[in-house]
């Protein structure tokens, strides 16, 4: 069992999906869907008739073809996997299985009034790994999570101890990611233009003295931010370029302009998707998710988020 962490919007999902699982199956692991424990609540179905809701939402993941509700309503992880037909090698050996769960920290969020079922899907978890020698979990987490589940460790082996902390961008990772991918399509950056962007989205802002904010380099990339930039310079990039220079970077790559860019569109987006005032919903990000200098608000938007949205009626 290996437990992964990190904190929100470092890439997990993305990591998981794009290498993890094709690392996997190059290393002759069998691996499910991966499993969420957050689960929609089905037709014609009670939860209350559930056995235990994070089970079953597990089991809805791995199912693809048509299955019998009321059945997987009542079974166990073990059950259910000693059901599935187990790939083998060329020799007819069973392969190993990977068991992989995405944004696990659904079981702490989400159901929170299913709070028992926690233990018992902890207990199955440790039961199916007790029946099968070749099975391997894993668990993806985000980190403001990991001390919720200190109650849960005690029947799961080696209680969790095998974990791997994923960071988010420092400068050279940042660089690859950045260098890398165009070189499979023939294009290059000149010297020193990817190291101008990374520069640019390492910059942070700090207030030095009470109102007064000022620029500088930071230890981490923001994931996200790196990938809104990088997107809309490829998308605009003239399509016989093969060389990304300065003046490129300028027009379809400038930090400050395209984060902006993708606020305003992430902003209407919102507000049209959730059909809530736009006005009212740019002054909750204005007012209570950035602070007065213009820097990110640390505190988790709680009770304070709903006064805010109670008083504008959205």
């Amino acid at each position: 069992m290996v437990l992964v962490y990190a904190q929100s919007g470092a890439g997990k999902t993305s990591l998981i999906n794009a290498g993890l699982i094709h690392l996997l199956k190059d290393e002759q692991f069998e691996v499910l869907p991966v499993a969420r424990v957050k689960g929609t609540i089905l037709e014609n179905t009670k939860t209350d008739e559930i056995s235990n809701i994070y089970v079953f939402n597990t089991l809805t993941s791995w199912v693809e073809d048509e299955y019998d509700v009321k059945r997987l309503a009542k079974m166990k992880l073990v059950d259910f996997l000693n059901e599935q037909k187990r790939m083998q090698d060329e020799d007819s050996m069973p392969l190993p299985r990977a068991v992989i769960f995405d944004q696990f920290e659904e079981i702490f969020s989400l159901h929170q009034d299913r709070w028992k079922d926690r233990e018992g899907f902890f207990e199955q978890v440790s039961d199916a790994l007790e029946a099968d020698p070749l099975l391997r979990v894993v668990f993806v987490i985000r980190e403001d999570f990991i001390a919720q589940l200190d109650p849960y460790e005690y029947p799961l082996p080696e209680r969790m101890w095998t974990r791997f902390h994923m960071e988010s961008l420092r400068r050279e990772d940042a660089l690859l990611a950045i260098k890398e991918p165009v070189k499979k399509v023939g294009r290059s950056f000149a010297e020193g233009v990817a190291e101008k962007l990374v520069d640019d989205l390492l910059k942070i802002r700090v207030e030095t003295t009470p109102g007064e904010v000022t620029e500088a380099p930071g230890e981490f990339i923001e994931a996200v931010q790196l990938q809104v930039v990088c997107q809309n310079l490829w998308q605009e990039l003239p399509p016989d370029e093969k060389q990304i220079t300065f003046q490129h970077l300028k027009t379809y790559g400038n930090v400050e302009q395209e984060l902006y860019r993708f606020y305003e569109k992430a902003i209407r987006a919102a507000a049209e998707k959730a059909d809530i005032d736009e006005k009212g919903l740019r002054r909750l990000c204005g007012e209570v998710l950035i602070t007065e200098t213009g820097t990110r608000g640390m505190g988790v938007p709680g009770s304070k988020f709903n006064w805010r949205c109670s008083q504008c009626s959205h």
